[in-house]
């Protein structure tokens, strides 16, 4: 009992130190992705901290499985380093012990990883949808600071050399717009006025010039205006998978609806992958740390290239099944199958080179 609280203290201890350091170096990462969309109008200005703690969310369960896996192989590696992994061994906790032990853990961990996969990541999904759709609806003049170009949802272009937040009005004011079959219009103004419509934004222009382009760039034409309107529409929220991410688990299970299946599949695979990895966490340096050259980097290496393969089987394996290529009844279990044969093989082998 002792020895099994010591094996839980040292694992549990590096997972929690891998995992606040991911947590903290994918904050910095999404910080910066997040601010890139307030200048694009996909997101408001108030709302980049809540994106930030949803993102998190959404990533905790890959990087809690991914944190447990480093977590068991340094463990290990640092117990064998100090010798005190052969003194474990011998003292009767042997590798059929080491492999249960690992197996314990990762259960209790794979049931936090695959709760947080089932329940919250689907609301964090939700909610930073519901965010970015109130930007898309709500870009107004004064939300757009001057001096500054600013993206029109992925076709156009603003830009304001002085801007009257009290009155929403801007002024001198530059507009580029890609239409449809490679048109594209320029319109400059002295005064810009703009409010929500449906599906969109109606923009009206004073005392400016409109510059419009054909296709193959051969036609150029210009027209002077004392008063132009125009009406620059909102993009659709993608369909599909993002709609998917939203769902509560409840409404998947069930469902013969590829998505759906995937989806669902998708959300159990964190704790999964957390049992099926586990015994390689104490079998990949026992079975590469015979060579005490590199036995570090080489152990590392392999468990890192392991997670790799294994997350992006997953993802392939996830893509077929949306697309109707794999049955839902082979799906992604047969990712999981893989790294428990590959544990099967190290244990075998290393029980016959034992004897």
């Amino acid at each position: 009992m002792i020895v099994r609280r010591y094996l839980y203290r040292e694992i549990h201890g590096r997972l929690v130190a891998l995992l606040g350091a991911l947590l903290a170096l994918v904050a910095v990462l999404q910080l910066l992705e997040q601010l890139v969309a307030v200048t694009r109008g996909q997101l408001l200005a108030g709302q980049v901290l809540w994106a930030l703690s949803w993102q998190s969310i959404i990533l905790t369960p890959l990087l809690l499985t991914a944190s447990f896996f480093l977590a068991l192989l340094i463990g290990y590696l640092r117990l064998e380093a100090d010798g005190e992994l052969p003194i474990l061994l011998g003292a009767g906790m042997g590798p059929g012990r080491q492999v249960g032990l690992c197996l314990t853990m990762g259960l209790t961990t794979g049931a936090l990883a695959m709760a947080l996969s089932l329940y919250a990541v689907p609301a964090a999904h939700h909610a930073l949808l519901r965010a970015k759709q109130q930007a898309r609806e709500g870009l107004t003049l004064d939300r757009i600071a001057p001096r500054r170009f600013h993206r029109l949802s992925g076709y156009g272009v603003v830009y304001l050399e002085r801007m009257d937040s009290e009155r929403g009005v801007g002024e001198e004011g530059f507009f580029y717009l890609r239409q449809g079959r490679g048109r594209e219009e320029i319109l400059t103004a002295d005064r810009v006025q703009a409010e929500v419509a449906d599906g969109g934004w109606k923009v009206r222009l004073e005392g400016g010039r409109h510059h419009l382009t054909a296709p193959d760039g051969l036609d150029y034409r210009f027209m002077d205006f004392e008063g132009y309107e125009l009406f620059v529409a909102a993009p659709e929220p993608g369909m599909g998978q993002r709609i998917h991410r939203t769902l509560p688990s409840v409404r998947l299970w069930g469902s013969r609806d590829p998505m759906e299946q995937a989806e669902l599949q998708w959300r159990l695979a964190p704790g999964l992958i957390c049992v099926s990895l586990a015994p390689l966490g104490f079998l990949l340096p026992l079975a590469l740390t015979a060579s005490r050259r590199h036995r570090v980097a080489r152990t590392l290496l392999a468990g890192m290239g392991v997670f790799a393969g294994d997350y992006f089987l997953l993802v392939a394996a996830r893509s077929l099944l949306e697309d109707g290529y794999l049955p839902a009844a082979f799906g992604l279990w047969w990712v999981h199958g893989l790294p428990l044969l590959l544990a099967v093989a190290l244990y075998r082998r290393h029980a016959r080179y034992a004897s």
